[in-house]
């Protein structure tokens, strides 16, 4: 028994680390799961914008950009922003 809960703590280890996650947002049952999920689908997207658009800002850039442009139409984001292009090449290959 012992020995699984280190493998418990080892993945919890490995998991903050890579997804950045410093501590549970909440107490319930699903905040945890959501927080892990959130936090995976982040870092797809980071990853899917900084491969089709040479997007080279950091998780907190990104992160902020977002939440800037969130409800902004992407004909309204400049012509040239990486933001723009890497969102337009996601469209295209979704689309």
């Amino acid at each position: 028994m012992y020995k699984e809960q280190w493998k418990i703590e080892n993945w919890w280890k490995w998991l903050k680390a890579m997804s950045k996650i410093k501590e549970p947002l909440g107490r319930g049952a699903t905040a945890l799961p959501v927080q892990v999920v959130g936090a995976f689908i982040t870092d797809l997207v980071l990853r899917a914008f900084k491969h089709s658009s040479g997007f080279t800002s950091s998780l907190y850039e990104f992160v902020t950009r977002c939440q800037e442009v969130s409800l902004t139409a992407l004909s309204q984001l400049p012509a040239s922003s990486a933001l723009r292009t890497a969102l337009e090449a996601i469209l295209k290959l979704l689309g």
